[in-house]
């Protein structure tokens, strides 16, 4: 097999997956792991909500995605703005090129560009999906039909 990158996701993070989606297929998959698994939950948005983060986390749970990691993407512009974003070329907040941006691997926050070039180009490609309530109510995450050994 030739792969440029080897990755521990089932669900590559550069496809466009919803997030409550990922959490079920993962929690799916991960049910056929004898030695464990994780989901990287590419948040592109700052969580600021602790209903939004107990909605997900109990949601998670229930689909049987019990390890699972919220990632965010931080973009540091040329003038020292501070972001979270997904891949971006320009701040949010100003407009400025990106000068670094920076995300969780194996739980420490690195700058991208000490990456490896497989990984920093997968890195361009990944998708960072908004979370809000508005978005992902309750009721949405309720009617979501989840298989899983702890709610079968």
């Amino acid at each position: 097999m030739n792969y440029s990158i080897y990755s521990n996701q089932f669900i590559p993070l550069y496809e466009d997956f919803d997030i409550i989606d990922r959490i079920k297929l993962d929690g799916e998959f991960s049910q056929s792991l004898t030695g464990g698994g994780i989901s990287h939950l590419n948040i592109g948005e700052k969580l600021t909500s602790i209903r939004q983060m107990k909605q997900l986390i109990e949601y998670s749970i229930k689909a049987g995605c019990e390890h699972f990691a919220v990632n965010y993407n931080f973009c540091q512009c040329v003038n020292n703005h501070i972001a979270i974003a997904g891949p971006s070329n320009t701040c949010p907040i100003c407009s400025a090129p990106i000068k670094t941006q920076y995300t969780r691997i194996i739980g420490y926050w690195v700058p991208v560009s000490s990456w490896n070039k497989g990984r920093q180009e997968e890195h361009k490609k990944r998708v960072f999906k908004k979370y809000s309530s508005s978005t992902h109510s309750s009721q949405q995450m309720t009617n979501k039909k989840i298989h899983s050994h702890m709610n079968p």
